[in-house]
């Protein structure tokens, strides 16, 4: 049946006629190169009617090589060219926008030959290209439209020069040195190109660079190498003995890349997730270097570790030398360390050392709260009156953390004084709405019925976004009364707030909701479904909840709730997008997350996907109560 019927949806959608498609030509720069060289080819649409067609400009997809146009060749003997490696799918996100070819103006792309094919050895070489990105055809985004095919064109390599190769290397490795990220990525990406063992160890130290881009492009080059045992030994022994010690989240890389080795021998894919036995394995030879780990490396290795699992958490010892050697945390790790600093260190042996941490201010903010929660939590409470005077600042020093475990001491102090500082006349709007934020971090210090009051009193004060929901989470019940008061009279704080109608689906106000859709009003339309992406799954929040697993989520709602709406949503996708799009690509982007088409898109690439909307919604609809 399901067969059947996706085949009736499929005959339904077919167009009576296919689209008009540009001619697609390839030229490269020149008709030799060496083996490694780079090959620059530019691809050229060209028509000659007088259509104006939508093209797709794609310039680089962070999952992989870019999927939507490419090369195949032949060698003389009739042999296909191997791609350099195997994309076995995902998400990382690339460049996208839109272009037009016309007679008058042709639309051209250069990219490098060697992203799609691995030239191992000298001779003479058909290639052919092919690309979809004609747009505006096949569903909200042109990239899987049908296929041009160029005709082939021949291409001569010849064997490298060994002098100029080693000269390259040489070059290649000092441009990896460079604080430049994209000079960095593009040295890379020529490494692999190269397909020369030499680069291995070059290549290896990419797979950490902090640049993703570089990662990924020093990643694609040692899968891109026909014997890949050699970047498999090169990878171990960077975990076994090299310096600087690979950190646990660097471990997770070098877990998934080996995985992606064997996924490409084996022809199984690993998917995105680091491979577990790769993990465990390089877990077990990390553990092994755990004491010779430098003091300069040992805070970050701890805080990665723990996490990641592969650092025992009851390891006094291990948390002094972290303590003591805080001032070498990565900044983008202190609100990690503070958590598991208030989670792991509330040992009596360590209250010296976190005493020390608490009184530095070097030290970032967010660590030192951890640190004071740890010594609360040991009956230290010198730190709390600290906290509370902190809490009071626009800018508070230490972090959500420490806010939301220390600054209910004196709640309802603390509580009067921010809603005084959130609702003033003055004109520091900067203060007001970082009090109305605390509020929301802290809730509930003030009672449901005086957050209402204010909000009626003061519907323009700068943090009403935050205060709505200070009062979602402390009473729901007020929280729906007063967004129909303000749906009712249309304040703006209504009409220009996602926050009210994110709050308006998670708290299931169909009224209010169905009210929206119906209005025809688009700005309110466009913020119920930006509230909608928003407001996408229930976080539930229980009174046993510990601080230092993270601060309190805000108000969300079920995937269920939100797919009731299915239909509406439907009529607005398939509304008209206006200069900047507008509702229809919003509401496009929520049935997506809905219903996972991506499933169906990759099943059927040649159909348009509106009508497996309609097949899921037939599908789903008496169970949503629709």
């Amino acid at each position: 049946m399901w067969v059947a019927l996706l085949l009736l949806l499929g005959a339904c959608s077919a167009r009576a006629d296919g689209p008009v498609l540009p001619t697609l030509t390839i030229v490269f720069a020149k008709d030799t190169y060496e083996l490694g060289e780079p090959i620059d080819v530019t691809m050229r649409y060209t028509v000659t009617g007088p259509e104006t067609i939508p093209v797709a400009v794609i310039t680089y997809d962070r999952s992989g090589r870019i999927g939507s146009y490419g090369f195949r060749a032949r060698d003389d003997q009739g042999q296909t060219v191997r791609l350099p490696w195997e994309f076995w799918g995902g998400v990382g996100g690339g460049a996208f926008g839109m272009a037009t070819v016309s007679r008058q103006r042709p639309f051209e792309q250069k990219v490098k030959l060697n992203e799609w094919l691995a030239f191992d050895r000298p001779g003479t070489y058909e290639v052919t290209g092919h690309s979809s990105i004609v747009g505006g055809i096949h569903g909200p985004l042109p990239t899987n439209g049908p296929q041009m095919l160029s005709a082939p064109v021949r291409l001569h390599l010849v064997d490298y020069d060994p002098q100029r190769r080693a000269q390259r290397l040489a070059e290649l490795g000092e441009t990896i040195k460079s604080s430049d990220e994209r000079k960095r990525h593009d040295a890379y990406q020529e490494l692999g190109y190269l397909l020369d063992p030499r680069a291995i160890p070059l290549l290896v130290r990419g797979v950490t660079d902090q640049g993703r881009n570089c990662s990924f492009a020093a990643s694609a080059g040692l899968r891109s190498l026909r014997d890949r045992a050699p970047a498999e030994a090169a990878i171990l022994e960077r975990v076994k003995h090299g310096r600087p010690v690979p950190t646990p989240d660097e471990l997770g890389t070098f877990s998934w890349l080996l995985g992606q080795l064997d996924g490409d021998i084996a022809g199984k894919s690993t998917g995105w997730r680091p491979d577990v036995e790769w993990r465990k394995r390089l877990g077990a030879m990390l553990r092994q270097r755990q004491p010779r780990v430098p003091d300069e490396q040992v805070a970050q290795y701890v805080i990665e570790g723990v996490g990641d699992g592969l650092v025992a958490g009851d390891d006094v010892g291990l948390w002094r030398r972290m303590l003591v050697h805080a001032d070498h945390l990565p900044r983008g790790l202190a609100e990690r360390a503070g958590s598991a600093v208030a989670r792991y260190c509330a040992v009596s042996a360590l209250q010296r050392e976190l005493t020390r941490v608490a009184a530095d201010q070097w030290l970032p903010g967010e660590l030192r709260g951890g640190a004071m929660l740890a010594l609360h939590r040991l009956g230290d409470d010198r730190q709390r009156d600290r906290i509370v005077l902190d809490v009071m600042r626009p800018r508070p020093e230490f972090g959500r953390l420490a806010l939301s475990a220390l600054g209910n001491y004196r709640g309802a102090e603390v509580g009067a004084a921010l809603l005084t500082l959130a609702t003033s006349q003055s004109q520091n709007y900067q203060v007001a709405e970082a009090a109305a934020q605390r509020l929301l971090d802290l809730s509930p210090l003030v009672p449901g019925p005086r957050l209402a009051k204010a909000l009626r009193l003061h519907p323009y004060c700068p943090g009403r976004d935050y205060l709505l929901e200070a009062l979602a989470l402390t009473d729901a019940d007020l929280a729906r009364t007063l967004v129909r008061e303000f749906a009712a009279q249309c304040q703006p704080v209504w009409v220009r707030s996602s926050t009210a109608m994110r709050l308006a689906v998670a708290l299931d106000m169909r009224d209010v909701v169905g009210t929206v859709f119906t209005c025809g009003d688009r700005d309110s339309l466009e913020k119920l479904l930006r509230g909608m992406q928003e407001a996408w799954q229930e976080q539930a929040w229980t009174k046993d909840r510990q601080p230092w697993r993270g601060p309190r989520p805000r108000c969300q709602a079920r995937r269920d709730t939100i797919a009731r709406w299915f239909p509406e949503l439907l009529d607005a996708a398939s509304q008209p997008a206006g200069e900047h799009g507008g509702p229809s690509g919003l509401a496009a982007s929520v049935l997506q997350s809905i219903t996972g088409d991506s499933r169906y898109r990759l099943a059927h690439r040649d159909e348009p996907i509106e009508p497996y909307w309609r097949l899921w919604w037939a599908l789903n609809r008496r169970r949503l109560g629709r």
